[in-house]
């Protein structure tokens, strides 16, 4: 089926008050159970497994993943996020962002990878940015004067773009530009210099 006609259909139904309000909380449910349980596959973790790094008991895994269950708290939650390492985000959003979430929802987008599996990722793409293409569209679009953000993001957004990654005072990180491959697996793997 057409990602479009799905968006329509799916807008149309989200004209009722009613259907927003049951659409939400069945989205909720389902869309954290949904991820529990597809980024536990990604690291191919039991239950158990999940449960000792996120410091629960296996049936309480067991309730998180069920679709149905909704009472999630947000300390769970972070819980679970740091058991994963990866972030978590809980925000307000307009009806049409959820629309296209939905839309655009797909096994990759719920099994995220974890901090040092996105490291690793960055590490290419940032090789390959100092190379060509990537690195002249993320000039481009800082001199385009598209809205980035502000503070922090902007800030690391430019350094990123234009190659002034600078080492953290407090911890030696090779330059991403310029590690070697030595250097990027230990950064990975947490170790120091």
């Amino acid at each position: 089926m057409n990602t479009d006609l799905i968006r329509l259909q799916l807008i149309n139904k989200l004209r009722n008050k009613n259907y927003r309000d049951s659409f939400v909380s069945a989205h909720i449910g389902t869309n954290i159970a949904s991820q529990i349980f597809a980024i536990r596959n990604r690291r191919r973790w039991t239950q158990t497994e999940l449960a000792d790094k996120a410091g629960m008991a296996q049936t309480r895994i067991s309730v998180l993943e069920d679709a149905n269950y909704e009472n999630f708290s947000i300390m769970t939650l972070k819980r679970l996020a740091s058991a994963f390492d990866v972030a978590l985000i809980v925000r307000f959003v307009p009806f049409g962002e959820l629309a296209e979430w939905v839309v655009n929802l797909s096994p990759s987008s719920l099994a995220v990878p974890s901090f040092a599996e996105e490291q690793e990722r960055s590490f290419s793409i940032s090789e390959a940015a100092s190379r060509g293409p990537i690195r002249e569209e993320l000039e481009s679009v800082l001199a385009s004067g598209i809205p980035i953000g502000t503070g922090i993001f902007r800030e690391t957004y430019k350094e990123v773009a234009l190659g002034g990654y600078h080492e953290l005072p407090t911890e030696r990180i090779p330059d991403p530009l310029t590690a070697s491959p030595r250097q990027r697996q230990r950064v990975v793997a947490g170790q120091s210099q």
